[in-house]
C-alpha cells in the first residue's frame, strides 16, 4: 500500500521537476508560476478521490509541455514532462479507483499487470518519442494521399464494425 502512494507521486512530481527545471534553464521565469498550479494539481489530484484534479494537472501539465516546444525549451525535458506527465495521470486514476480487494489477491496481480505494462509502454514509447525528431523521412505528395485514403477507408471499417 505504501509503495503505490509513493509511487503516484514519485511520475507527478518529476514531471514538474522536468517542466520547472526546463523552463529555468531557458530563463522563462514566467511559466513557474504555471509550473506550481500544475504540482498543486497533481498534490491534489493524489490525495484525493475526485478525478477532476488528475484531468487539470494533466492538462497543464501537457499544455506546459507543448507551450515549452513552441518557446525553444529543452525537447528532451519537455517530452520526458509530457510522457511523466502522462504515466502520473495514469497512476494516480489507476490508485485511486475503488476497488475492493476480494481474498484470492487477484487486485494485486491486476495492478503488477497494469505497472507492468505502463512501464513496457513508457519505455517504448519516450526513446520512440526522442529519437523521432531526428529522423527524416521523405514521402512524394502521390504517396501521402494514397496513405490518406487508406487511412480514411480504414476508420469508416472501424465505424462500420463498430456500428455493427
Amino acid at each position: 500500500m505504501l509503495r503505490r502512494k509513493i509511487l503516484k507521486l514519485v511520475c507527478p512530481l518529476a514531471c514538474t521537476a522536468c517542466l520547472a527545471a526546463g523552463y529555468a534553464a531557458a530563463g522563462i521565469w514566467t511559466a513557474l508560476p504555471v509550473v506550481f498550479l500544475a504540482l498543486s494539481a497533481w498534490l491534489l489530484a493524489a490525495l484525493g478521490r475526485s478525478g477532476s484534479f488528475s484531468w487539470a494537472a494533466l492538462i497543464l501539465s501537457a499544455g506546459l509541455a507543448a507551450g515549452g516546444l513552441f518557446a525553444s525549451v529543452s525537447f528532451p525535458l519537455m517530452m520526458l514532462a509530457a510522457t511523466l506527465a502522462l504515466a502520473g495521470w495514469d497512476i494516480v486514476l489507476f490508485t485511486n479507483a475503488p476497488v475492493p480487494d476480494p481474498p484470492d489477491g487477484s487486485t494485486r496481480l491486476l495492478s503488477e499487470r497494469h505497472y507492468r505494462s505502463l512501464i513496457t509502454a513508457l519505455g517504448l514509447g519516450l526513446p520512440a518519442a526522442l529519437i523521432g525528431p531526428s529522423i527524416r523521412i521523405q514521402i512524394p505528395f502521390g504517396w501521402m494521399i494514397l496513405l490518406g485514403i487508406f487511412a480514411l477507408l480504414s476508420l469508416e471499417g472501424v465505424w462500420r464494425r463498430l456500428k455493427g
